[in-house]
């Protein structure tokens, strides 16, 4: 189904990366499912992709398939980008 593997993510311990268009076209490729991920750990790398402009996530989705912990990573996360701070709960 995908041909050759691509490697998505290095590990280098200088300058390490994730290749984020692979993300976006293997998560394209699968309907948003990630091959072999819980439909919690497929929606967080919906969410990781979609702030790397990678992925339109489904904000609805997001918020019943996480639990309370994965979802407030998903809010740090959203402040993070937008430079906002969020006091703890």
């Amino acid at each position: 189904m995908w041909g050759s593997p691509r490697l998505i993510a290095s590990t280098d311990a200088d300058s390490p990366s994730v290749d984020w268009d692979a993300v976006g076209g293997r998560l394209a490729a699968n309907a948003g499912n990630w091959p072999k991920a819980s439909s919690s750990e497929s929606a967080m790398l919906q969410v990781a992709a979609s702030l790397m402009g990678k992925w339109a996530v489904d904000l609805l989705h997001v918020v019943h398939v996480l639990d309370d912990t994965e979802l407030r990573l998903v809010l740090r996360a959203l402040a993070e980008v937008g430079n906002v701070s969020v006091s703890p709960a």
